[in-house]
């Protein structure tokens, strides 16, 4: 699977972990060619916690490989959701 890893910290570097496509999946000469990732983190040790941070963003390029779709339909955006269902999670707490 497409999925592109920068992990250390770096001055400049987003704090936060996130991913993002880097290559969308489209068809090209009649062969879908599919889409590249990138999950990017600033992991300064290991543990639970960066692990856990690793895994959720895994999920997200996942999520953007297994996704065969025009690029037109491909910007749905799963971090919009993401929030909301935490929100949601949080008015039953």
């Amino acid at each position: 699977m497409g999925v592109l890893y920068d992990l250390g910290p770096r001055l400049g570097k987003a704090p936060m972990a996130y991913s993002e496509p880097v290559r969308l999946g489209r068809i090209v000469h009649a062969h879908w060619r599919p889409t590249v990732a990138l999950v990017s983190a600033s992991f300064t040790h290991g543990g639970l916690s960066p692990l856990n941070e690793l895994i959720h963003e895994d999920g997200h390029a996942v999520h953007y490989a297994a996704l065969r779709t025009r690029p037109a339909f491909m910007d749905l955006d799963t971090h919009l959701a993401e929030v909301l269902c935490r929100r949601r999670r949080l008015e039953h707490l």
